[in-house]
């Protein structure tokens, strides 16, 4: 009867392995969800910065194509006018303005207004946006836009990636 009587709770010890156990089985899993809710973050600002380089490129063949629908229809107007050609501009889509900047480009962030990016009104984002069309100087009919996009996620390094594509003058004999 002694034999029973002495086994009747946990020992120190084992209330002590119990209790890690229990720490482990919940801390893994809140690590987890804590990182994919980071990856989730870093997924959804690189995302928005590719929209925005993207966002930058059609405005600027928006432009390309304004000036040549001008030019179709009587206007003495060249495939690239109204956009800076070799220097870095700001691309304000929803005040339909670009804006030379120069080496600055990069250092002003976006705003947000509640529904667009733009560089007036609303608050201030961890985006820079920098836009630089380019003439292809041995094909005259090509230019190069070339949108560098740069943006920090909470502890990570500074990102930045440049998107780049080109347009062309399709009515040949415009200057």
């Amino acid at each position: 009867m002694k034999d029973t009587n002495l086994q009747k709770g946990f020992t120190l010890i084992e209330a002590m392995v119990a209790i890690t156990i229990l720490v482990v089985a919940v801390a893994a899993p809140l690590t987890l969800a804590a990182q994919s809710l980071f990856a989730a973050y870093y997924a959804k600002d690189q995302t928005t910065a590719f929209y925005l380089a993207q966002e930058a490129i059609e405005m600027v063949r928006n432009k390309r194509d304004t000036n040549m629908l001008s030019f179709l229809s009587g206007q003495n107007t060249g495939w690239l006018d109204n956009i800076p050609v070799g220097t870095s501009f700001w691309a304000d889509i929803s005040n339909d303005t670009m804006v030379t900047c120069g080496a600055t480009c990069l250092d002003s962030k976006l705003l947000h207004n509640g529904t667009f990016y733009n560089y007036q009104t609303g608050s201030p984002t961890r985006f820079g946006r920098s836009v630089l069309v380019t003439q292809n100087p041995s094909l005259t009919d090509e230019a190069i836009i070339a949108v560098t996009i740069e943006w920090k996620t909470g502890s990570f390094k500074e990102r930045s990636f440049t998107l780049e594509t080109r347009i062309y003058n399709w009515i040949p004999d415009q200057g």
